[in-house]
Formats: structure tokens, C-alpha cells, sequence
């Protein structure tokens, strides 16, 4: 069920032609944790797309974790790759539900594919973080990639 106050955009970045949006599943009622709206709009108040698509993104009741679940931040390299942190974590406001390990994804912004799924394994996680301050981690690490296209 769609609960509109519970989507609360957290992360914003934005392409040539479209806004990307992180709106992290704190509470229930969040379809999509990632999504975009055409630039420029085409609608007036247009919905939320789910990026790359629906089938991309997990039910949280019966999570499937090859799937984003909640994802936080996001990062564009020089390449036109997405990069995401997704937490695994859903309810995060209620209580810390970890029902997927964190994970990197990366997504090829000119043909919207996945390119890079990372589970993090259970030893380099620490319960007690909400993976908060992980952007500039990404923007750090990505900067000056190399890319690799024809």
C-alpha cells in the first residue's frame, strides 16, 4: 500500500534528461526506493518512476536480495555509471530490520543495466550503522575512474 507521507526523498542527483530520487523504506508504504522523474517534466506533479524499472526493486515482505530494497545514497561517476549504497533495512524508524546484507549497485546510466552488485559479507558490517555518511566514500573512491567505452 502507497502511504505518500512516508516517502521522504533522501538523496538527490540528476542526468541531462532526468532527476534521480533515494527515498529509503524508514516506514511501509514506500513501492520504490529509487526512482526518477523525466527533465524537463512532461506532466505537471508527475509520480515517482521506479528506476530502472519495477522489476529491479524487492517487496520487503518477501524479500528477495538480489533486488534494491532501501537504498540511501547515490553517486554518478565520470563514466555515466550510477553507483548505490542499499542498506538492506526497512521500518528503520520503528526498528532496525535488517532483512537484506547491504549492498553496492551500479547501474549504466546510457542503457540503464546492471553493471556491479556487491553484497557486503557479514563480517564487514556493524550493526549499529545506517550507512548515513557513505556518499563522499563513493565520490572519493570513483573520481577519476577509467571508462572503457567505444
Amino acid at each position: 500500500k502507497f502511504v505518500p507521507e512516508n516517502n521522504l526523498p533522501l538523496g538527490v542527483d540528476f542526468t541531462k534528461i532526468e532527476y534521480l530520487f533515494t527515498t529509503p523504506r524508514w516506514k511501509d508504504g514506500v513501492p520504490a526506493s529509487f526512482g526518477y522523474l523525466d527533465y524537463p517534466p512532461v506532466e505537471r506533479s508527475p509520480a515517482i518512476k521506479p528506476y530502472p524499472n519495477w522489476e529491479a526493486h524487492g517487496d520487503p515482505y518477501n524479500p528477495d536480495c538480489t533486488k534494491l530494497i532501501s537504498v540511501y545514497r547515490t553517486f554518478i561517476d565520470d563514466c555515466k555509471r550510477i553507483w548505490l549504497i542499499d542498506s538492506g533495512i526497512v521500518n528503520a524508524t520503528v526498528s532496525l530490520n535488517q532483512i537484506c546484507p547491504p549492498k553496492i549497485v551500479a547501474y549504466d546510466l546510457y542503457s540503464n543495466e546492471l553493471i556491479v552488485r556487491y553484497n557486503f559479507p557479514a563480517s564487514q558490517i556493524k550493526k549499529t550503522v545506517a550507512f548515513k555518511h557513505c556518499g563522499g566514500c563513493f565520490q572519493r573512491q570513483l573520481r577519476g575512474c577509467i571508462c572503457l567505452r567505444n
